[in-house]
This record gives structure tokens, C-alpha cells and sequence, in this order.
């Protein structure tokens, strides 16, 4: 059956589309609320860092799995793969409600591979589900649902979340409250999934050793490795803002003495909204900005807003100063989320440009690096003094703005003008037949 049929609006592959983002949005929903409060709930009930090294474990799997996902669409299907997916994320989310440390490991692993499934058959349902004529307000109007998660889920975490001061350990009761929650919607997300019908079939997959000979040999490529700067830094910035920067607002890192009732654990929930607004905002104002102005001047004022961020934090929350202010926190987590926003958008969209005969090995490496990078960094997060985590960002920051902006300038508009005139010039020797 051909998913693109249908001539009213609300066809089937329109429906299709508006289910798989109910879905996608209830399942991040649980996912994006669990990473911004995990830490804090985890080091709350005496298990350290364990939130942390959960993370880190679900990137690494991720990243490895992200290989291997194509083959096992290809032979279960789009939606049996879909919901295989959400329910590893709702595994993940029903160990947090009563805690073994070893089973929530596995369930975090799991969740990495489950999100390779989840994102990879999600990534082919689209495809199929779209002409040309309707790739673009499909994808647009899936990514608007989508975008809610986090308010969504700051939504839930502040009706629940009652501490009244980070000196205060967040209760057993209130965790296992929030998770209850947390993985009741994820289960729903799951049931949408079911709801799904007619989304076509996978394209089969190269052999597993080729896609990763072909995804590394990409490595080899000037272009490819001054990308994956970028790449590599947005793994990197998503670990902090995901993570560590609720744990410090929050008033839960202990590394940080901050006025507890002022920094409260409700605070987490309020900057969840915050970064939420901030990436949807930034989706809509950023995104029509670069069509209108180009990719690099972008990624530049995004670049130059999470630099400006880091030093603020620096200066307001680490060296302290001036008296820690909560409302100029929450800024910063504004112009994180709303820099963020722009980074997968531009990458992809320069990896587009210059990898046009080799997208698919491009992308997965773009998917790897960026994991690998959120793996280690989730990692090194606990062990890496707060200061020195800012000074690596920035570092990389500058690095990875530098080698997008240069890429851009003098690899791909070059290329895009080189080709405009060879038009022209068929254009101009073309016989007429006037």
C-alpha cells in the first residue's frame, strides 16, 4: 500500500504523521523530564552520580546500535520497530519508580538501544509518509508537536515536585511519585504507536561491516572532519544543558553552594520550561533567519549566545561574583536552549550540501559523534570540577563555530557557485529554437 495516496488533507499519511508526533511527544515527554531531574533524584536517595553514568551508558549504546537499527527494521517493520523503542523508554522510566542500580544500568542501556530503533524507523515512517510536495509540512508539523515535550513535561514534574528547598533530599515517595507519572505517559506514547497504520516499508540495508567501513572512511575527509567539530561540541553542550546545569539549579550540586531556598528542586521543572521555550522559538525565528541570510552567520550568533551563556554561569553561579541571581540562571538556560535549537538544523543541512552522493555514511557518523560525545561527557561530568567543564565547552565552542563557518565560506559556497555558473553556461550555449 503507498503511504503518499490520498487526496484530502487529513488522508492517512497526514494522520499518520499527527499520531507518530502525539507519540514521539508523550515518550520525550517522560524521557526529557527523567534526564533534567535524574541526577538530583538519584544523588537525593544516596546513589551519587548514578544518574550521570545512566546517561552515559544510554549515548554509548546509541551510538553502537545506531549500525545496527536499519537491519532489524528491515526485518520486523517500521511500526513493530517503533514500538520496541518506546517501550525500552518506558523500561528505563519504570526502574527509576523502585530502584535496583544494576537493573536500572541494564534499562539505561537498553534505552540506548531503543532510541536507535525508535529515531531510525521514525526517520523511514516519515520519509514514506510524505511526497515531495509534503516532505516539508510533514516534517514541519511532526517536529511542532514533538517540540512540546519539554513543556510538557515541566508541566507534569511542577504539579508533582513539591520540595520546598534544595537543602531538602527529594523523598523516595515524591521520586517514585514522579516516575510513576513519568512512565504512564511513555506508555501512552507507546499505545499511539499502535494506532499507526500503512507506513510502507524500510529501504534495505548495506551489510552492517560495510555501513561502518563507509561511515568511518568518512573520517578521511577534510570537510567531514571539520564538522564533526560541531558534531561533536553538540554532544557535548546537550550533556550540560540536559544535565548538569539542573542539577546546579536545582541547588543539587554539591560542588556549588547556592542559597537553598532560592535554588530549589521546583527550579529544575521552571528551567525545563524555560529551554523549552527556547527551542521552539528558536526552531521558528533561527530557522527562517537562515534561509534568508545563510547557514554560517546562524551558527555564529548561536555560537556567540551559548558563549556568552557559559560566562555568565561562570560568573553568576561558580565564582559568585555577585550575589547568585536565579531569574539571570534562568536566561542562561533560555539562550542554551535557544542556541541549541539551531545546531542539528544547520548540521544537517551543511551535511546535506556537501555530502549529496554519500549522505547516508554522513549522517551516521553525525549520529555516532554526537552520542559518543554526550556519552563522555554525561561521563566526565561528575568527576570534572564545574569551572574546567565550562573552559572544555568553550574551548570546543570556538572550535567547532570556527570550522562550520570556514567550511561554509570556502568549501560549500564556492561549490554552490561554481555549479550556478556552470548553469548559466549550458543556459547561454543552449541552441534556440525560437
Amino acid at each position: 500500500h503507498d503511504c503518499t495516496m490520498g487526496a484530502a488533507w487529513l488522508d492517512r499519511p497526514m494522520t499518520n504523521v499527527i499520531l507518530m508526533g502525539v507519540a514521539f511527544l508523550t515518550v520525550l515527554t517522560a524521557f526529557q523530564t527523567s534526564s533534567f531531574y535524574q541526577a538530583s533524584i538519584l544523588e537525593d536517595l544516596g546513589y551519587g552520580s548514578l544518574g550521570f553514568y545512566s546517561l552515559s551508558l544510554l549515548y554509548a549504546f546509541f551510538a553502537v546500535f545506531n549500525f545496527i537499527a536499519p537491519y532489524v527494521i528491515s526485518v520486523v517493520g517500521l511500526r513493530t520497530c517503533m514500538a520496541m523503542g518506546a517501550f525500552l523508554y518506558f523500561l528505563m522510566m519504570a526502574s527509576l519508580i523502585e530502584i535496583v542500580p544494576a537493573v536500572f544500568l541494564v534499562a539505561s542501556a537498553l534505552n540506548g538501544v531503543g532510541a536507535a530503533l525508535f529515531w531510525t524507523a521514525q526517520g523511514s515512517a516519515i520519509t514514506n509518509c510524505s511526497s515531495a510536495s509534503t516532505r516539508g509540512r510533514n516534517t514541519g508539523i511532526f517536529w511542532g508537536i514533538t517540540q512540546c515535550s519539554l513543556l510538557m513535561g515541566a508541566t507534569a514534574s511542577l504539579i508533582v515536585i513539591k520540595t520546598p528547598t534544595s537543602s531538602e533530599a527529594i523523598s523516595a515517595g515524591t521520586a517514585r511519585l514522579l516516575y510513576i507519572v513519568l512512565a504512564a505517559i511513555c506508555f501512552v506514547g507507546v499505545c499511539f504507536v499502535f494506532t499507526l497504520r500503512d507506513l510502507g516499508v524500510a529501504e534495505e540495508p548495506k551489510p552492517i561491516l560495510r555501513s561502518v567501513r563507509e561511515t568511518f572512511a568518512m573520517v578521511g575527509d577534510r570537510d567531514m572532519v571539520l564538522i564533526c567539530l560541531l558534531i561533536l561540541y553538540s554532544g557535548m553542550e546537550l550533556s550540560f544543558w540536559q544535565a548538569q546545569y539542573p542539577h546546579i539549579v536545582g541547588g543539587k550540586e554539591t560542588r556549588i553552594s547556592l542559597d537553598p531556598d532560592t535554588f530549589t528542586p521546583q527550579c529544575i521543572s521552571y528551567l525545563l520550561l524555560v529551554v523549552g521555550v527556547a527551542e521552539i522559538s528558536g526552531s521558528i525565528l533561527l530557522g527562517k533567519l537562515s534561509d534568508r541570510v545563510g547557514r554560517w552567520p546562524v551558527v555564529l550568533f548561536a555560537g556567540f549566545l551559548q558563549g556568552v551563556a557559559y560566562i555568565l554561569i561562570y560568573v553568576n553561579l561558580v565564582k559568585q561574583a555577585m550575589t547568585p541571581s536565579l531569574p539571570l540562571a534562568f536566561i542562561c538556560g533560555f539562550m542554551l536552549g535557544f542556541a541549541d535549537s539551531v545546531y542539528n538544523t544547520q548540521v544537517f543541512s551543511i551535511l546535506g550540501a556537501l555530502f549529496s552522493q554519500r549522505s547516508a555514511p554522513a549522517f551516521a557518523l553525525n549520529f555516532t559523534a554526537k552520542a559518543i560525545a554526550a556519552a563522555a561527557a554525561f561521563y566526565y561530568s561528575p568527576h570534572l570540577d564545574i569551572p574546567y567543564q565550562l573552559l572544555l565547552l568553550g574551548a570546543m565552542l570556538v572550535l567547532g563555530t570556527a570550522a562550520f563557518v570556514w567550511t561554509d565560506l570556502y568549501t560549500v559556497r564556492p561549490r554552490a557557485s561554481e555549479a550556478h555558473s556552470l548553469i548559466n553556461a549550458d543556459t547561454k550555449d543552449a541552441p534556440s529554437y525560437t
